[in-house]
């Protein structure tokens, strides 16, 4: 069970440093988790284009090239 979305970040970094591409880890890990809030939706972070997903903490997830951070 995951505990915190610091954890759910941390699990989705290491599938995107075993090579899982965004798709892979939104459809196995992401979209029928609990804590998420809709689809994924494109935006900008520092001006560097990133995937964000809402969880029901008000907090997001945002994949960009550095891999998953939390906001």
């Amino acid at each position: 069970m995951i505990d915190s979305a610091e954890e759910l970040a941390r699990l989705c970094n290491e599938a995107h440093a075993g090579g899982a591409d965004f798709p892979t880890i939104w459809r196995t890990l992401l979209s029928t988790h609990p804590w998420i809030c809709g689809i994924p939706r494109q935006t900008r972070l520092d001006g560097e284009p990133v995937l964000e997903a809402g969880l029901v903490t008000g907090q997001s997830l945002l994949f960009g090239s550095d891999g998953f951070t939390l906001r």
